[in-house]
């Protein structure tokens, strides 16, 4: 048998039939790990997709980042109006607080003539007495 098989393989047909053999094994075994990557392939592909939305994840995640900037641009927004809101509650609680100034000084002015309106005497001469009283209250606004 060895004979054989040493004849088979040092002929000329022998050695044509056994690179063909081996030609074909070597293309049955590409064409099987062929065939397994294209089925890798298609189940990542299939991976990709969203069931849900029937959108691949790469989309999905592009749409959610232009969503996030939207999101934070409107963050941006909210927050230089809050700025804005203070800035202007500020002025008018210092207005206020100048109003309540004033208002406390004219009130210390107006309770001191109303003391001494109160103080001077009627007297004799009620009527002199109120002339007086409304001449004192002028003060300097008289022509």
């Amino acid at each position: 048998m060895p004979t054989v098989l040493l004849k088979l393989l040092t002929s000329a047909t022998g050695i044509l039939g056994a690179g063909s053999a081996i030609l074909v094994l070597l293309l049955t075994v590409q064409t099987a790990r062929l065939h397994h990557a294209k089925g890798d392939l298609e189940a990542a592909r299939r991976a990709s997709i969203d069931s849900a939305t029937g959108r691949t994840w790469r989309v999905e995640a592009l749409a959610e980042l232009k969503t996030s900037g939207a999101l934070a641009a409107s963050l941006d927004d909210q927050t230089h109006a809050l700025g804005l809101l203070k800035t202007a509650q500020k002025r008018a609680n210092d207005a206020a607080a100048k109003a309540l100034s004033a208002a406390e000084v004219a009130g210390d002015r107006d309770r001191a003539i109303a003391k001494r309106i109160l103080a001077l005497s009627a007297g004799g001469d009620q009527c002199a007495s109120a002339n007086a009283a409304i001449i004192e209250s002028l003060g300097d606004k008289m022509p």
